[in-house]
């Protein structure tokens, strides 16, 4: 079964998870999911992909707003947003969020949707240094050539045409 998940080794996530499927002037035009995480998991975009939050607890996001960030244990926390067809693209799609980690397994999960043939980003590595990689299906990776720091807030934004 194909379920899209935020899944991750101690990580928070806030502000614009947004998916867009083409790049657009505005932000609305194309936008199939937006999620502020505003003490739920529920799609601002309208389009009613809402999340099922299990076990991940809501904390201060990276702009000091109580609520506005998801935190994750590293082992059995994560948001299921199940397999809606609008967020089955395979390409021409942008994926923007704000994450922050603090240990946590190796390659931990920050957003994951299908198996082999889906998209995940993830933090690459373990430890106290990691790297950022959009993975697009059968050996297609974005990612950042540097390596963060835990415990600071990036904002990763990545394109898939």
């Amino acid at each position: 079964m194909t379920r899209i998940k935020s899944l991750c080794g101690v990580l928070a996530i806030t502000a614009s998870l947004a998916m867009q499927i083409h790049a657009q002037s505005f932000l609305t035009n194309g936008l199939v999911a937006y999620y502020p995480f505003n003490g739920n998991a529920n799609d601002a975009s309208g389009n009613g992909n809402n999340g099922t939050n299990h076990d991940a607890i809501t904390t201060t996001s990276k702009f000091g707003l109580p609520n506005g960030a998801f935190y994750f244990n590293g082992s059995n926390a994560y948001i299921d947003f199940g397999s809606p067809s609008l967020l089955a693209f395979r390409s021409n799609f942008t994926v923007a969020a704000w994450c922050s980690f603090h240990g946590g397994g190796i390659n931990p999960r920050i957003l994951s949707y299908g198996a082999d043939s889906g998209y995940e980003l993830l933090t690459v590595g373990a430890g106290t240094s990691r790297r950022l990689e959009l993975e697009c299906g059968y050996g297609t990776y974005v990612g950042t050539t540097a390596y963060y720091p835990q415990d600071v807030w990036l904002i990763f934004d990545s394109l898939k045409s």
